[in-house]
């Protein structure tokens, strides 16, 4: 009998914990710059361009993480940092309902109706950078869980901002269990060289 409670007990308790979120894997080069994260908080995920002087959105309402990264990698694409971000995402089972770049995004008033960490830990090149936002949602379509990824390139460096909203009502189990930083499964190509000829 003490047995069946105590095995209750710790179900109740493992039942209340919230969800690992998922842990994106960014390449080895990649250094924190900043954290910060708030609970019980709420999340505005961008899920338009700029359009008419506004960006739509979904709310989020939960556990919310903010992370930035920088990597001193000269020559790369805000693109190039994205892809391999953007597949973990589809092979986690989100539904990416925002991808663009820069001026297609909305450039400078994009960048500034969303939330970005303060710099230098997270810099944005208004002419350089490329935006993703994905869902995943339970059963009536409302919203459990958001992550929205900020890629933005520097002459001498890559900059990544990730923020993950995940709601206190999304199902246990929904993201693969957490794991620690790993290269990424795409290398990022090596700096290219400019030979000058005089």
């Amino acid at each position: 009998m003490i047995r069946a409670r105590v095995a209750a007990a710790l179900a109740g308790v493992l039942l209340a914990a919230p969800a690992a979120a998922l842990e994106l894997a960014l390449p080895s080069t990649a250094r924190l710059t900043a954290e910060r994260n708030t609970a019980p908080d709420r999340y505005a995920a961008p899920v338009g361009v700029y359009a008419e002087g506004q960006v739509a959105r979904v709310n989020v309402d939960g556990d919310v993480r903010r992370a930035a990264w920088r990597m001193d990698t000269p020559g790369l694409t805000a693109l190039q940092v994205m892809r391999p971000l953007r597949r973990q995402l589809e092979e986690a089972g989100l539904d990416i309902v925002l991808d663009c770049a820069a001026r297609d995004c909305g450039g400078f008033d994009f960048r500034f109706a969303i939330e970005v960490l303060p710099g230098p830990n997270m810099y944005v090149n208004l002419r350089a950078f490329h935006f993703i936002t994905a869902l995943r949602r339970d059963e009536d379509g409302t919203p459990t869980e958001a992550i929205s990824i900020l890629a933005s390139t520097a002459a001498t460096s890559a900059y990544v901002q990730i923020i993950q909203a995940r709601s206190g009502d999304a199902p246990e189990g929904d993201s693969p269990p957490s794991r620690p930083p790993q290269p990424a499964r795409c290398p990022l190509p090596p700096p290219r060289r400019i030979s000058r000829r005089c």
